[in-house]
């Protein structure tokens, strides 16, 4: 007779600490800082590395500071507590601010995180810094903006801290003084899933079990919860079994694997293939899958567990199936399953045959280029875009006029000629879809052609009509001055004044199209003296003087001026100017000219009239003087003579 047998364990279960922290959390920078203090346990460690229940904040600098302590009880059993501790510039009028959100976050794998961050007081940039090995998007920022991070392998978990510094805005640290805050992100390790288990059966056999690894809890897609689970060999077709694997950090992982069951008793079993066996779609873009009948199978039902439409319900024979997704699909990963027929009818031997395709719908992204622009001479740059939305990606092409070719909202300028930019838009699933925006650049009106002048005009006399030609269709207008500020008349006909003084005038003349005023063109109108040379000459009171030689001499000749737009000269022998005037006083015998020349035009000249004074001895009494008229003939000159007069003079002419 055997006795039953009886033994004992035990097993302590001890209680959590809840772990506190008291004390000031709000400092000025240079301030005397009290103990943060934590209580709840019974040894304290803090995560810089300090012992004890108490540790003391720095207030050196102005930000913002997380303390985190590790609380441990008598039986062992942790917890944590953080607080925050906010440095402010007192002294400054506008200290610099920054935010970060979210303030922590959990990401999987190397699955980016996205931060907000958010300037204000007198901020206006700020460095971005991380303690982890992954990779940031940005390493300083000069607006509010978005920085991620994208962790790497060696990340997974820990606890990576964002920093954001932002710059120092009186530059000299004294009374403004840089502001520190974080943000953390917990990286997990995403678990790899793996399925073990037999997955070849005929109808009626045992099943093994399908058993599940990689993670800490397990979900089948049949609700099943737990590792393992028994394939069903009820009837002939194949299975597909999917897992979705969580770690203890929260991540997750899918594996699936494809159970075939045969009727092994049955000489000719019906079979199928479909091809793809998974893919995905963007949208309402139909999936093509090639279905392959075999064995005993000539025909089969095709189904969907989707919202979209399969082109045939069954199929006859080998051939193609399109699934177009709906809109409720997105997002989702529709099963099309393949039944055939069963080919003795009766289930017994042969039984029908199951197999299945996957498709996962991406939902389409929403491209919006913004409503088309125009550049002209007000607006010089414009904004072309709407905002971004999170997760998606950004392209625009061409990449001319200053663009941020992987920015949503992007400016625009300095193009020579209208373009038309294609915004394209990825999101997460990597769907695609474009838009586009017409840039219109309306350029400013060149300068006009102006006809119709025939320079140079006479002084006095009515000038041309000129006509200036626009080259854009737009307005002409006539200016006085090259400011562009006098306006003279509109239009494209346009008459300057009769000039009064010989010189030049200018006008301006430009076209005003489509609200811009483009480039001038000058228009000089010369006008000149013009006067003829027929200058009368004078005539001479022949009359015999007699006079004394020397500076006392006050006997004069005299000659008629019979032009009064002229002037008479008197010259010696050898071409000197010696006097001017109808009279003249010699000095000393000798042979004297004089002519008329006019007073609008020096090179205009009469014939001359020469006299020859005679020296007879009178001893004392001094000499006799007799004017001879001699007449010579004018030079030959062009009548009229039209001359630009520039600046009048009066030269020698020499007989």
């Amino acid at each position: 007779m055997c006795n039953s047998f009886t033994t004992t364990a035990s097993v302590t279960i001890n209680t959590s600490p809840t772990a506190t922290i008291i004390g000031t959390t709000t400092y000025c920078v240079g301030d005397a800082a009290s103990n943060l203090t934590a209580s709840g346990g019974g040894t304290y460690l803090w995560d810089n590395g300090t012992a004890g229940a108490s540790i003391t904040a720095s207030t050196t600098t102005a930000g913002s500071t997380t303390y985190t302590v590790t609380v441990t009880n008598a039986g062992g059993c942790t917890d944590t507590e953080s607080v925050g501790v906010t440095v402010s510039n007192c002294g400054c009028n506008n200290p610099a601010l920054a935010s970060i959100t979210p303030a922590s976050g959990s990401v999987c794998g190397t699955t980016p995180q996205i931060f907000t961050i958010t300037l204000s007081g007198g901020a206006t940039s700020a460095t971005i810094s991380s303690d982890g090995s992954g990779s940031l998007s940005v390493t300083n920022i000069s607006a509010s903006g978005d920085v991620i991070y994208t962790p790497s392998a060696t990340d997974f978990g820990n606890t990576i801290t964002i920093t954001i510094v932002t710059n120092d805005p009186d530059g000299t640290g004294v009374l403004c003084s840089s502001f520190t805050t974080t943000a953390s992100v917990v990286v997990g390790a995403s678990p790899t899933a793996t399925i073990t288990g037999t997955n070849t059966y005929c109808v009626g056999d045992a099943a093994s079990t399908l058993t599940a690894s990689g993670g800490s809890t397990y979900l089948w897609d049949n609700g099943t919860s737990g590792a393992s689970i028994t394939a069903s060999t009820t009837t002939a077709g194949n299975t597909t079994y999917t897992v979705t694997v969580t770690n203890a950090s929260g991540c997750t992982d899918t594996e699936s694997v494809g159970v075939t069951v045969s009727n092994c008793g049955c000489n000719n079993p019906a079979s199928a293939s479909v091809t793809p066996v998974s893919g995905s779609v963007c949208g309402t873009t139909p999936q093509t899958f090639t279905i392959t009948l075999s064995g005993g199978s000539n025909i089969c039902d095709n189904q969907q567990d989707g919202s979209g439409s399969l082109s045939v319900a069954n199929i006859s024979a080998s051939g193609d199936v399109i699934y177009t997704p709906s809109a409720t699909d997105f997002g989702n990963t529709i099963t099309i399953t393949i039944v055939t027929n069963d080919p003795d009818g009766a289930g017994i031997l042969c039984d029908s045959f199951t197999t299945s395709a996957s498709i996962v719908v991406g939902a389409l992204p929403t491209a919006d280029a913004g409503s088309d622009v125009t550049i002209d001479c007000i607006n010089t740059s414009v904004s072309i875009g709407t905002p971004a939305i999170a997760g998606n990606t950004y392209a625009w092409s061409p990449n001319i006029g200053g663009i941020n070719p992987t920015s949503a909202v992007t400016t625009v300028s300095g193009l020579a000629s209208t373009q038309i930019y294609t915004l394209t838009v990825t999101n997460a699933a990597g769907c695609t879809a474009t838009d586009q925006v017409t840039v219109v650049v309306i350029e400013l009106p060149t300068a006009p052609l102006v006809s119709g002048l025939n320079n140079p005009y006479c002084v006095g006399e009515s000038v041309d009509v000129l006509t200036a030609t626009p080259n854009q269709g737009g307005t002409i207008t006539w200016y006085g001055n090259t400011d562009l500020t006098l306006v003279l008349g509109t239009g494209s006909n346009y008459t300057p004044p009769t000039g009064v003084q010989a010189g030049a005038v200018s006008y301006w003349v430009a076209e005003t199209a489509n609200g811009c005023l483009g480039t001038a063109t000058q228009v000089d109108v010369v006008f000149e003296i013009c006067v003829s040379c027929n200058v009368a000459a004078p005539t001479s009171v022949a009359t015999d003087l007699t006079t004394c030689e020397g500076t006392a001499n006050t006997t004069a000749f005299e000659v008629t001026n019979n032009d009064p737009n002229a002037t008479i000269y008197w010259y010696d022998v050898s071409g000197t100017e010696v006097g001017t005037g109808n009279t003249f006083v010699p000095i000393v015998a000798g042979n004297y000219t004089a002519v008329a020349v006019s007073n609008d035009n020096p090179n205009c000249v009469s014939t001359a009239i020469t006299t020859i004074l005679t020296e007879t001895n009178l001893g004392d009494a001094g000499f006799v003087m007799t004017m001879i008229p001699i007449v010579k003939a004018q030079p030959t000159l062009p009548q009229p003579l039209r001359v630009q007069v520039v600046a009048l003079s009066r030269q020698p002419v020499a007989w």
